[in-house]
């Protein structure tokens, strides 16, 4: 089974516990993860955040973490910001459309 979490909320906020605590338990139980940050959850991808290390052993075990392009650039960051393994992606929401509708049988949004 294939889960899509797409995750809106900064660093700060309290539901990023949530989020990865259900990608890792999903992935722990042979699902496929896909993780979209979009808006200020790109900023979960930059290098020394809080959720870092957790992102990093989502990658490490086969999850993917895509990152929207415009809100990275709006953001003022840029692809050496971001952990090892993050995918950005220019046509993130055209990519999203395709992995709910063709790939996954969950997505959950935070």
């Amino acid at each position: 089974m294939r889960l899509t979490l797409i995750l809106t909320k900064p660093p700060s906020s309290s539901i990023l516990n949530t989020c990865m605590k259900l990608a890792l338990l999903a992935m722990s139980n042979n699902h496929e993860i896909g993780l979209y940050l979009i808006g200020d959850g790109v900023f979960c991808a930059k290098a020394g955040q809080i959720m870092a290390e957790d992102l990093g052993r989502l990658i490490l075990h086969g999850g993917e973490v895509f990152v929207c392009k415009e809100d990275l650039e709006a953001r003022g960051l840029v692809k050496n910001d971001l952990i090892k393994g993050a995918t950005i992606l220019s046509d993130i929401f055209e990519c999203l459309v395709d992995d709910v509708m063709e790939k996954s049988q969950r997505v959950i949004c935070f």
